[in-house]
């Protein structure tokens, strides 16, 4: 008995749709998960640079990316914040952090596609004759064709690919780490100068007292006609001189509050209120010099842990140079012809769909030879270019070790100086008092020490910062704050 052609064709649907069922099913697979995908039946794996830390997205600024199984973090800023409340508000919703994310849930979207590579694309193809002749027994043939095809496909393309995307997707979480990186020392290095600005502050207040004390000297002098309208002038212009950098001490701590405000993803109108009073301690810690080393240097930079990357990609590059020497296959199932002059009864005779295969090799062996010898200079060229990043982390490890050491040393200096200006002004202070010093000189000397004072705040930042670079230099300021294990699990 002849089968129908429509029980066939509807039998061969349900098989097709069940086949693409396991891809879609892990197209909707959630990106928590960790595996990513990419659709390239024979890919060229890329060892370029990831996410640019200074990068921002143009869009509404989204939660940082956490590994799965993390607990919700909340979004509410508890005031007064402290450096450890701001970075825990920050890895939550910093619009520093929302592109680099977004790059690795690409990343692991493109890992799916890669297993779904394993299954090759189906297509259906279908032609119909408006003229056609008759057969040789004189009956006239069906007017159309149907016929299932295949892709060419090699399985060692599609595990060359899921291979390189799993890494792919681990250099976009290594560019996400950087990014958090980078928003926590930006982030210290504003609480650094948020803690110096308060205590400049506190020196300019003084100053501020120090001027309207020297008024209401001169003021009462006048009265009893041993100064002049001019001295009046005169220390009217200090209170200005002091109230203008009292404004730009203030106008200071804004700007820095406001770059708090963009890393947290806190809006600019919103007033917040920070505590700057264990910044140092939080910050910096116990760290010192000697915590420095090239070992902990090496493990931490992010540019090495990339490059290992490439390398590995590399070689999968040159073992794809020698896998696109082997064949692709692809399957079909086609009708019978219109025109292959086979009778009616013979076409109704055996099954309705006939299966084929198709094998494809190039010859072009002379061009892929040429590739392979190309693939090999390209990892060289990944291993010296590694080299040289090594040679410039050390050299910049060396340079920052020199900028604190240098740091530490004005420092110091600018301490000694303002304990020579603050002696000289309690000698001063005792002289005047006991008479042997006008009120000129005492005034002069107690303005010195309060410069001195805001020179050796300025020297302090100065070094701290070149510190804080040292310590994120190590890896030690991210480490108090991300699990880096757990992210690159």
């Amino acid at each position: 008995m002849p089968r129908k052609p429509g029980n066939v064709l509807l039998i061969l649907l349900c098989l097709a749709l069940a086949w693409s069922g396991p891809a879609r099913a892990a197209d909707q697979t959630p990106s928590k998960t960790g595996q990513d995908k990419t659709s390239s039946p024979m890919p060229q794996f890329s060892t370029g640079a990831q996410a640019d830390p200074d990068a921002l997205p143009p869009k509404q600024a989204g939660p940082a990316q956490r590994p799965a199984g993390s607990r919700e973090m909340s979004s509410v800023l508890k005031q007064p914040a402290d450096f450890s409340e701001c970075v825990r508000l920050a890895l939550v919703q910093s619009p520093m952090l929302v592109k680099s994310a977004l790059e690795i849930e690409s990343k692991r979207l493109d890992v799916q596609d890669a297993w779904a590579s394993f299954m090759p694309t189906i297509s259906i193809n279908t032609t119909y004759w408006f003229s056609q002749p008759q057969n040789s027994d004189g009956t006239t043939p069906k007017p159309y064709t149907i016929g299932f095809s295949t892709d060419q496909w090699n399985p060692l393309l599609s595990g060359f690919d899921v291979t390189a995307k799993r890494e792919m997707a681990n250099m976009a979480i290594l560019g996400h780490l950087k990014v958090i990186s980078g928003g926590i020392f930006r982030l210290a290095t504003d609480f650094l100068q948020l803690s110096a600005i308060a205590e400049q502050k506190a020196v300019v207040r003084q100053k501020m007292e120090l001027a309207k004390s020297n008024l209401e000297y001169f003021k009462t002098r006048l009265g009893l006609g041993q100064s002049t309208q001019l001295d009046i002038r005169i220390a009217e212009t200090k209170i200005k001189m002091a109230k203008a950098e009292e404004d730009k001490v203030e106008s200071s701590r804004a700007m820095v509050l406001d770059d708090v405000k963009f890393i947290m993803g806190v809006p600019f109108i919103n007033k917040i209120d920070v505590d700057v009073e264990a910044a140092k301690k939080q910050i910096l810690g116990n760290f010192g010099v000697a915590d420095v080393t090239d070992e902990k240097v090496r493990a931490h930079s992010f540019e090495l842990r990339l490059s290992e990357y490439e390398k590995s990609l590399q070689k999968k590059n040159i073992g794809l140079s020698y896998v696109k020497l082997l064949p692709t296959f692809g399957f079909t199932f086609q009708t019978v012809s219109a025109f292959s002059n086979t009778s009616t009864s013979g076409q109704n005779q055996g099954f309705y769909f006939y299966p084929g295969l198709n094998i494809s090799m190039p010859l072009d062996y002379w061009t892929k030879g040429r590739d392979v010898a190309r693939q090999y200079k390209k990892l060289d060229q990944v291993y010296a270019a590694t080299k040289a990043k090594e040679f410039e982390l050390l050299a910049s490890v060396q340079k920052n070790l020199s900028d604190y050491q240098s740091t530490n040393s004005d420092f110091v200096l600018d301490s000694s100086r303002m304990e020579l200006a603050k002696l000289q002004d309690e000698q001063t202070e005792y002289r005047y008092k006991t008479g042997q010093a006008d009120y000129d000189k005492f005034v002069a000397d107690r303005v010195a020490y309060y410069e001195a004072w805001q020179k050796m705040l300025l020297a302090q930042v100065k070094r701290d910062v070149a510190l804080l670079t040292l310590k994120n230099l190590t890896g030690d300021l991210e480490s108090q704050y991300v699990d880096v294990t757990s992210w690159e699990k």
